[in-house]
């Protein structure tokens, strides 16, 4: 019998996957059935194929804007390469690193366009995974082929954060070279969490026994993650809120400011698009407002509870809409109990999601777990997006993250616990 022979018996599902489980190499065809070959190599290069493309894309998304307002920008005298180079280390700073410019460190970095930029990475990263890999597990952690192809991915999409860097070299505007860990390893890290966790809700098998949640985290933590990002996305928006509010209410300042810059036509679209980009980041200094610690835009001048310092702001639009110096009013501390409130929303979904047997003390400690994770990742979300703005007293903008998040923790478990005692309550009427 041949070797033809023996295919023409095959069916599909007993060895392996034919079908749309990857590309069509080979094809052996008769009336009755076509069998699918692949060859070892096409996942990889597939892989980092769109590992490049991606990154291609997600430049894109900032190097074309930096492209259209030198273009519309009738003073500039910079040629074209130098505008790439400049469009290049914005690129790299939204995706987390550092620049510097005429000898000043940046490191300030607009969350909404670093979250967009990681969802655009993990939506390359979700295509260049095969849909149905098969084989062992690498190690535990994951398929061979998905795994594969994923570090084909990140090679592709690192050759463009190293061309990006390398861009930046003639001009003006360079790059903090440890830190381009962001772009390389942040966000494609972050990419491979979606991704993954996406497919996984439909092929529970492309993970490894080393990352399935009951092998590597406690049961109260497991019960504690999604209500701690709820939570964490919660006191986002109560922040993003508030600083819209003030925008609303000092709108004439902001738009003085604005036409202090002289931003015009497609600059002054470019200056606000900017702004809306760093929205979340002024919103976790509102949300550090109302915990407690506070935030600076100038180093000495910060805003509490107590009342907010004066100083000479950067000429951005959007910071006009800071509380003017001077003393706030005695009543201002009750804004802690909007985190205390969080807190307390936080645990009650984290309790519905444990059966009413548990015992009080693991209740506490799923509550606790998750109103503690909640800090964390807002805290870890400050320390991304913060950093220095220029020299000197420009040196630390935003919000402490370290104090923030344990303030944060210590308020919010205020109203967690509150509910898991409400909780007991209730169970013995």
């Amino acid at each position: 019998m041949s070797v033809l022979d023996l295919l023409r018996g095959a069916r599909p599902g007993a060895g392996g996957p034919v079908g749309p489980g990857g590309p069509v190499d080979d094809v052996e065809a008769d009336d009755a059935l076509v069998v699918v070959v692949r060859h070892p190599w096409w996942d990889p290069a597939r892989g980092a194929a769109l590992g490049l493309a991606t990154g291609l894309l997600s430049a894109l998304l900032v190097v074309g804007p930096t492209l259209l307002g030198w273009a519309t920008e009738a003073r500039s005298s910079a040629p074209a390469s130098e505008a790439v180079g400049v469009g290049a280390a914005f690129w790299l700073l939204a995706s987390g690193a550092r620049l510097v410019v005429g000898g000043v460190t940046v490191g300030v970095v607009p969350l909404l366009l670093w979250a967009g930029l990681v969802v655009v990475a993990a939506g390359g990263l979700a295509r260049a995974v095969p849909v149905d890999p098969g084989g062992p597990h690498w190690r535990g952690l994951f398929r061979r082929a998905a795994g594969s192809a994923l570090l084909a991915w990140w090679g592709g999409y690192a050759v463009v954060v190293a061309a990006a860097a390398g861009l930046t070299l003639p001009g003006p505007v360079g790059v903090v070279w440890w830190s381009l860990a962001g772009p390389l390893v942040l966000v494609p890290l972050l990419a491979a969490v979606l991704a993954l966790g996406r497919r996984a809700r439909r092929d529970s098998g492309i993970l490894g026994p080393r990352l399935r949640a009951q092998a590597v985290l406690p049961r109260a933590l497991r019960a504690a993650v999604v209500p701690a990002l709820a939570g964490a996305g919660l006191l986002l928006a109560a922040g993003c809120l508030l600083v819209l509010g003030a925008v609303g209410l000092r709108a004439g300042q902001v738009a003085e400011l604005g036409d202090a810059t002289g931003a015009e036509g497609v600059g002054a679209v470019l200056l606000a698009l900017a702004q809306a980009a760093a929205l979340p980041n002024l919103g976790l200094w509102a949300v550090s407002w109302l915990a407690g610690p506070g935030y600076a835009v100038l180093d000495g001048a910060s805003t509490t509870w107590s009342g907010a310092a004066g100083g000479e702001l950067p000429l951005v639009p959007v910071l006009a809409a800071l509380p003017p110096p001077g003393e706030f009013p005695g009543w201002v501390p009750v804004v802690v109990l909007v985190p205390v409130a969080v807190g307390a929303w936080v645990a009650h979904r984290a309790l519905r999601r444990v059966t009413a047997l548990v015992p009080p003390r693991a209740k506490l400690a799923v509550a606790l777990w998750a109103v503690g994770l909640s800090a964390l990742l807002v805290g870890l979300l400050d320390a991304l997006a913060g950093g220095p703005l220029g020299a000197y007293r420009l040196a630390s903008v935003g919000a402490p993250a370290p104090w923030l998040a344990l303030a944060l923790a210590a308020e919010m478990a205020v109203g967690a616990v509150a509910v898991v005692m409400l909780d007991g309550w209730r169970q013995r009427r």
